[in-house]
């Protein structure tokens, strides 16, 4: 882009887009600030003796480069303020595509379009958008190997009496897309769905539109995601060592409780099969552990019956082996107590 130029009409002075003349006095030259390039200085238009006072300022900012230009006094509401500049044809050689109010539209000789806010630029090494705010009314015309673009907006239509160009490698639609991505992560993060919030920064971690503020926060979500999760794997495994020291319910109920929450995390995958893995494990070490401790106790019952069949207390001994029977159905155990209760019973009617 070469040659950028302000311009101010009357309106009645403006009869075409394509046609511009200034004339422009420098206040102050050129200074570089924290804030970017900028100077000051007073411009007319065709009319001899009105002049207005201006600055500009031009700043870049990650990828883009914004010029703007604003006005200490405000313009007459019938003033045109009009930008002007260059761009070889090579930069457009596969043409305009014009962002409307009415949608998108592709171009490729001179136009006039009443109302623009971007202008994406369609070369073979990729794309420049040009971003108008407030929308321009923007014509173009061929000449000498360059596309001569010009924008033009009233003054009434001012936003506290400046305007601004930016020359951006993306549109916004992409960055706001990618900003609509960024409050999903953001969204995603803080309702825990690990699994989707992994898969979205994957996605937008090579995303140029972003800032380096945003790329870094990408990556403190990453790293409290590997966190949290490292946590959850560390206490699982805390958990199932307390289970197998000492097997109670509540410690298995805890387990299973953190086994959900990660799999709400991770629907799938290595970590969640992990956590589950170990819950499983736990689940039928407990259950092992509960069926000696059933087995012992039926062992002990079936002791003392026959400490009393032995020595012919009968009527001692029925209860226990009716007890086991109701107890513990469809086992061996149950057999054998149904087995002595038919002998028992044999021996007490002799």
């Amino acid at each position: 882009v070469q040659d950028g130029g302000l311009t101010l009409y009357g309106r009645e002075e403006q009869p075409s887009l394509l046609v511009s003349r200034a004339v422009c006095r420098v206040l102050e030259p050129p200074s570089l600030g924290g804030d970017g390039v900028s100077f000051k200085g007073d411009i007319r238009g065709r009319i001899a003796g009105r002049w207005y006072r201006f600055a500009q300022k031009m700043k870049a900012v990650e990828n883009d480069i914004t010029v703007s230009y604003s006005f200490p006094t405000p313009l007459p509401d019938g003033m045109v303020v009009s930008y002007g500049f260059k761009i070889p044809e090579r930069v457009v050689v596969e043409g305009l595509v014009l962002v409307t109010a009415s949608g998108q539209k592709t171009v490729t000789e001179q136009f006039e379009e009443p109302v623009v806010s971007e202008m994406v630029l369609k070369g073979r090494g990729g794309e420049v958008v040009v971003r108008f705010e407030p929308p321009f009314a923007v014509s173009a015309t061929k000449k000498d190997g360059y596309l001569n673009v010009r924008g033009a907006v009233f003054a009434k239509d001012l936003v506290e009496n400046r305007f601004s160009v930016t020359f951006s490698p993306f549109s916004a639609m992409r960055k706001k897309g990618a900003i609509e991505q960024m409050q999903n992560v953001r969204f995603l993060f803080g309702q825990r769905k690990f699994a989707e919030v992994l898969a979205a920064i994957r996605n937008l971690r090579e995303e140029p539109v972003l800032t380096g503020d945003e790329k870094s926060e990408l990556e403190r979500i990453e790293k409290a995601v590997k966190e949290r999760t490292d946590e959850w794997v560390s206490v699982a495994q805390m958990m199932v060592s307390d289970i197998m020291s000492e097997p109670r319910i509540e410690s298995l109920s805890a387990l299973k409780n953190l086994c959900k929450e990660v799999e709400a995390a991770y629907p799938d995958g290595y970590v969640v099969e992990k956590v589950r893995k170990m819950y499983e494990e736990a689940v039928s070490f407990v259950e092992q552990r509960k069926e000696k401790e059933r087995a012992a106790r039926v062992e002990q019952l079936l002791a003392r019956a026959r400490q009393y069949k032995e020595r012919n207390l009968f009527g001692f001994a029925v209860p226990f082996y009716s007890y086991i029977q109701k107890a513990y159905p469809d086992t061996l155990w149950a057999k054998e107590a149904a087995s002595q209760l038919e002998i028992l019973g044999k021996k007490r009617r002799e």
